[in-house]
């Protein structure tokens, strides 16, 4: 069957453009994802069950106790029906919402919202003034058939704000080592919540001047200083109640550091930090990054997020992890708050926030497939919006049956147990035909149950074959407001039809695989994938940091690994194997690759892009580095004179890499 590229371009300014890699190539027609069900309660009694008979109530400290009462009662007669009531309720103890080992249950939350506060098990404060310990604020686990609905979330930021918008009102650049800073100036505030205590400050970002989203252009990209519990970051000191001094890359003396994190801190890029601020431009100073997170849904069968609102969290907005099978969240919102709705319902810090979410919007680093996003909203998160694959990791052989992980995070990374199955491939994704199961296991090694194959590179690439995430349908999603984020597709058979990507700093949709020596390995790569029906407007791609070979592209797939095929490294963290250092330093001291990049066609095939309009892409509407079967139809590209970036000079083209080829051509009615 043939099939044919029917592409219109608007405005005069289109008239230039052309494609490349205009070649066609046999295969299938992509479908993307079939349409599946998640099933919803059944009802087997009618009982309902009240969270205010279990002391919920809004003159309560800590209503997380109470609301975890009333849920033991539901799974003990199982309940049809959990009602909370309207109102704010704080839950700030050192446990959140736990909703574990239940079956067939709607939790209606009657528009109530929970507000959340508790300090990090790896929090750098060890103070007595509030509780410690806790992980995410509201966890489904093992659960099946059941809906949350109708319930609003916050973090309170009237005890611990996650981080502020400040202008930048002075900076100071020293030929001294470390003595460089910046100050930053709190509008709309009399005085910060945690004056005059120094701040956690992991992350520094050019803000918009109506702070709605990142500074699109002329900003001083990020200055990310660490990400994780345990690491204070910057040294800081206030010079008033709302005028905070900021010591960019330079470690806050007396408090704790991760050790993984100290490479991000040196003279040199204290010195460049600071020189490269802009008076009088807005920043979101931001003090967490990961850790703790708002939902997390680990290991259930059938769950619905249903008319639920996450103001504010610190980590990711929701997490979904372990065997998570058939997922669907209808009219999910992370988008931050109007102060008004704050100040009404009395949860403190009725002011402009700098972020939802301290990190990934929605992350899924494993699950078992069928996800159903319908209606849904992301903004003002720090990282991606979407992310979803599964873990991989990198090992070498050692002996005929053990394989050592080389990558800094460990067996653990890959979630995997003993009678997990294995798939391996070779470093650059080549299949080996081998799957074995773990027989035994330690924090550095796997032992397997059957001899292993030739390894021809410097290591294998590992898969646990428990996880599938796939199956992923994306219908009338909004993403928008990302100062940092983009949407990271490392699974097959996905579907995002009718979706809006507005003013998206990154790359509004990557579809690859990848990993890293030390940090991330992430994705099996991407098969059979629609792209249809959505529009692309005033989207940048504009971090140097995450453009492949710093190309902006609207639609990225490719496979994404180190030294000669364009990932760039994280070099700013260590390799912590020795032996895998030692052979990457060799490598490196040979020079780039003269190596052709496969096209990698049985990780990266089957993507059409059809019927889609782009406004203003900064670049290219698709990068295609790597792939087959992949086919450009019945798109629209228009220049309307309003991009607020400056275009580059290939905005609106196609690029694919070597042996990749892009299935398009005019025609014309």
């Amino acid at each position: 069957m043939s099939h044919y590229a029917h592409t219109t371009f608007a405005a005069a300014a289109c008239a230039a453009i052309a494609f490349c890699a205009m070649s066609a190539t046999a295969g299938f027609e992509p479908t993307g994802c079939a349409e599946f069900m998640v099933e919803q309660p059944q009802k087997h009694g009618g009982v309902v069950v009240k969270a205010t008979d279990f002391g919920m109530s809004t003159a309560n400290v800590d209503n997380a106790p109470a609301i975890n009462r009333a849920l033991e009662e539901c799974r003990r007669v199982k309940a049809d029906r959990l009602e909370l009531a309207p109102g704010t309720y704080r839950c700030h103890g050192p446990v959140g919402v736990v909703m574990e080992g239940i079956e067939d249950l709607v939790v209606d939350g009657k528009d109530a919202l929970l507000v959340f506060w508790r300090k990090d098990k790896g929090d750098w404060d060890a103070d007595t003034g509030g509780p410690v310990g806790g992980d995410e604020s509201i966890l489904v686990k093992n659960c099946r058939r059941v809906r949350i609905e109708h319930l609003k979330m916050d973090w309170d930021w009237s005890v611990a704000p996650l981080g502020f918008f400040g202008v930048c009102v002075n900076k100071h650049v020293d030929e001294k080592d470390n003595e460089s800073y910046v100050d930053f100036e709190i509008p709309d505030m009399e005085k910060y919540p945690l004056y005059p205590n120094p701040v956690p400050v992991q992350l520094i970002q050019p803000m918009s001047k109506d702070r709605t989203n990142g500074r699109l252009e002329g900003g001083h990209g990020r200055c990310y200083c660490g990400s994780m519990p345990g690491h204070f970051g910057c040294r800081n000191e206030w010079l008033s109640p709302t005028r905070l001094r900021v010591w960019v890359y330079v470690p806050q003396a007396g408090r704790p550091q991760a050790k993984h994190e100290l490479s991000r801190f040196s003279p040199d890029r204290n010195r460049q930090a600071c020189s490269s601020m802009d008076l009088d431009e807005m920043y979101g100073v931001c003090h967490y990054y990961y850790g703790m997170n708002g939902v997390t849904l680990d290991s259930n069968e059938h769950v619905t997020l249903r008319d639920f609102k996450i103001w504010s969290c610190r980590g990711a907005g929701l997490m979904i992890q372990g065997t998570q099978k058939y997922t669907l969240l209808y009219k999910f919102r992370l988008a931050p708050p109007d102060p008004e709705e704050v100040r009404a319902a009395g949860a403190g810090g009725a002011y402009l926030r700098c972020q939802t979410s301290t990190a990934d919007g929605t992350h899924v680093k494993q699950c078992r497939g069928y996800v159903m996003i319908v209606g849904c909203e992301w903004a003002m998160h720090n990282d991606d919006s979407v992310n979803f694959h599964d873990c991989t990791t990198i090992a070498r052989a050692e002996g005929q049956r053990k394989l050592r992980v080389v990558n800094n995070n460990g067996t653990k990374y890959l979630a995997a147990e003993v009678g997990a199955e294995l798939e391996l491939r070779q470093e650059d994704y080549a299949k080996t035909g081998w799957t074995g199961k773990i027989v035994a296991m330690d924090d550095r090694t796997f032992t397997v149950d059957r001899d292993l194959p030739r390894q021809k590179g410097l290591f294998f690439v590992v898969y646990n074959r428990m996880y599938s995430t796939e199956h992923l349908l994306f219908r009338k999603c909004r993403f928008h407001g990302t100062p940092w984020a983009r949407n990271v597709i490392l699974g097959s058979n996905v579907t995002f039809d009718n979706c809006r990507f507005e003013g998206m700093l990154n790359s509004p949709l990557k579809f690859q695989a990848c990993y890293n020596y030390n940090v991330w390995c992430e994705g099996a790569g991407c098969t059979n994938v629609v792209v249809k029906n959505c529009t692309f407007s005033n989207c940048a791609d504009y971090s140097q940091n995450y453009m492949p070979n710093g190309i902006s592209a609207q639609i990225y797939c490719g496979v994404r690994i180190p030294g000669s095929r364009g990932w760039p490294e994280m070099k700013t963290t260590p390799i912590w194997d020795a032996q895998l250092k030692k052979a990457v330093d060799e490598r490196l001291a040979k020079g780039p690759s003269a190596d052709v990049v496969p096209a990698f066609r049985d990780v990266l095939s089957g993507i059409l892009v059809e019927n889609n309009t782009f406004v203003n892409p900064r670049g290219y509407v698709w990068h295609a580095e790597n792939g087959d079967n992949l086919i450009f139809r019945d798109n629209k590209v228009v220049f309307d004179g309003m991009a607020p970036y400056t275009l580059k000079e290939y905005a609106g083209k196609l690029k694919s890499g070597p042996g990749t080829k892009i299935k398009t051509a005019d025609r014309q009615k």
